[in-house]
């Protein structure tokens, strides 16, 4: 029985979470394709074009990383999701980049939502900030 009742509620848990992604999904459907979503090209490179379906490609990275399940990713996780939208600048940068993020929405915790992230990835837009140099990369 207790198999059983195992079963059921790893169920209820997906269904939640396919609930949750499906909700996140509607709410940001509306502004998804507004929102500029890829890290400017390091400077000195050439620019490039930003890679089709933008949007559903972060939110896959985001669930990638999200290996438990928490709908929302620690600081480390948080770093690599800033790297698949194209951040290439050190990883002081991309904390003040998070930092800004948590003060800005009084956050209580250092756990990342995908709304979040995307709210970071945002403010560093709109606040035009540079990505790395191809001379730091190389």
């Amino acid at each position: 029985a207790s198999e059983a009742a195992m079963a059921r509620a790893k169920s209820r848990r997906q269904q939640r979470a396919a609930q949750a992604a499906a909700s996140v999904k509607a709410r940001h459907s509306r502004i998804w394709p507004m929102l500029p979503m890829w890290a400017p090209a390091p400077r000195g490179a050439p620019p490039v074009e930003p890679a089709q379906g933008g949007h559903d490609l972060l939110k896959l990275a985001f669930d990638s990383l999200d290996e438990s399940g928490a709908r929302s990713l620690d600081r480390m996780q948080a770093r690599q999701w800033l790297r698949c939208a194209g951040w290439c600048v050190r990883e002081a940068e991309l904390d003040e980049m998070l930092n800004v993020g948590i003060q800005r929405r009084n956050l209580p915790h250092f756990r990342w939502s995908f709304p979040h992230l995307l709210g970071v990835l945002s403010d560093a837009l709109a606040n035009e900030r540079e990505n790395a140099s191809v001379e730091e990369l190389a």
